[in-house]
């Protein structure tokens, strides 16, 4: 359980990290 919820956690720190460069690189395209 433990490892799962870390591998969990993992994904929504990368998703989080993808949402912030992919808003960021819109700003700077604009």
């Amino acid at each position: 359980l433990a490892h799962a919820s870390w591998t969990t956690d993992a994904a929504l720190l990368i998703e989080l990290r993808l949402v912030l460069w992919s808003s960021n690189r819109k700003v700077f395209t604009r």
